[in-house]
């Protein structure tokens, strides 16, 4: 494990404070699990959109999906 630092409101820093520490541990995972699922769709749609600029620069450059059917039978 390792320690990051939120910032949040102050209202919810102090009502954080008063939990007890299994409901610290709680919510602490619960938030984990919510980053981790928003981190992997971020990282997905960077995937995505790398995905989509090859294919506009392949398309740009005249590579068409029929040219590359061709190139890679040709390697056969």
């Amino acid at each position: 494990m390792e320690r990051i630092v939120l910032e949040i409101d102050s209202k919810v820093a102090s009502s954080w404070k008063k939990l007890s520490p299994a409901l610290q541990r709680q919510f602490a995972k619960e938030t984990e699990v919510r980053m981790k699922e928003k981190i992997r769709l971020s990282e997905q749609g960077e995937f995505k959109q790398a995905l989509a600029d090859l294919r506009q620069e392949a398309a740009d450059n005249g590579l068409t999906k029929e040219i590359l059917e061709q190139l890679l039978r040709e390697d056969d």
